[in-house]
């Protein structure tokens, strides 16, 4: 397990130690390069996103790491695309440093390099900012196919990618404490964050239960329950389809396209260079097939 070294608690506790594994060898079967982390917000996926830059570096120093074991592949480049912050002295907004940023990453990064993103597309629009995050991600595990750590509140990207043979969906865990005190605070329930990295995508990220841990006023907070619950029903058809993706992802649509033209083919019509070039293309689509299925999650 490995934990962040500056990641102790005021009363003196020990940072909560996790697991991490991105494309470990097992026998005959591949672990998955890329982890889509979700989680509640002040969950601890940036700080377990921090933690395994560190380690990396440490271990490459030959320094200590703050874990008790690690195993590694060399790491030629950490790229990494954290935090929220303009530039006012050039005029650069927090979206377009975070765009910038993200476009180094994407012209740069190699299969050896480990790919940290933070909340990716959280500078503008939900629906620019989702589509954003969709693509950069999956050009990343397609593409570039390097070993990536991807946070987000996106939680229809944990549906898209949720059968992606080269994706494991993992959160940091809460759970709710029921309130020993008569103080309403516009819950009978407390959020608690066990700050543990499980198996699976959370559900939601709790940040109406964070605003009221803030101090924002209940009714602000009711007023905001009660809009957030307006505008999930207006736009759940927009995302249905995402739950049709649990089965089917990305990268199955890209096999299924390939098959459809190998099928638009006229084989025995076909040149003796185009015949071969469907051969080759159906022994490569197979490998890939077999090598994929070979990825336990």
């Amino acid at each position: 397990p490995v934990w962040h070294p500056f990641a102790v608690a005021a009363d003196g506790q020990l940072p909560v130690p996790n697991d991490l594994l991105l494309g470990e060898a097992q026998s005959s079967s591949i672990h998955p390069r890329s982890l889509l982390l979700t989680g509640p917000n002040m969950g601890g996926k940036s700080t377990l996103l921090r933690a395994t830059c560190l380690a990396v570096i440490f271990a490459q120093l030959g320094c200590y790491v703050p874990c008790e074991s690690c195993e590694l592949s060399l790491v030629d480049t950490i790229f990494t695309r954290l935090g929220a912050s303009d530039r006012i002295m050039t005029g650069e907004s927090t979206f377009l440093v975070e765009c910038t940023e993200t476009a180094s990453v994407l012209q740069n990064a190699t299969q050896d390099s480990l790919v940290i993103l933070d909340e990716l597309g959280r500078g503008t629009s939900t629906f620019d900012g989702y589509a954003i995050a969709y693509s950069v991600f999956r050009h990343l595990v397609e593409g570039v196919q390097c070993r990536m750590l991807f946070a987000t509140h996106y939680h229809p990207l944990t549906k898209e990618f949720s059968s992606h043979p080269r994706v494991i969906s993992k959160h940091m865990a809460c759970a709710f404490r029921s309130r020993t005190d008569q103080e309403t605070r516009g819950c009978e329930q407390d959020l608690v964050f066990l700050y543990r990295l499980t198996d699976g995508a959370c559900p939601e990220s709790y940040g109406l239960q964070v605003a009221l841990m803030a101090g924002i006023p209940n009714q602000v907070v009711e007023t905001a329950s009660v809009a957030a619950q307006a505008m999930k029903r207006s736009i759940g058809e927009n995302f249905k389809s995402s739950e049709l993706r649990s089965e089917f992802s990305s990268l199955h649509e890209e096999w299924l396209k390939t098959l459809v033209s190998i099928s638009r083919v006229n084989y025995n019509n076909a040149t003796l260079e185009e015949q071969e070039d469907v051969s080759d293309t159906l022994i490569c689509l197979w490998h890939e097939l077999r090598s994929s299925y070979c990825v336990t999650k």
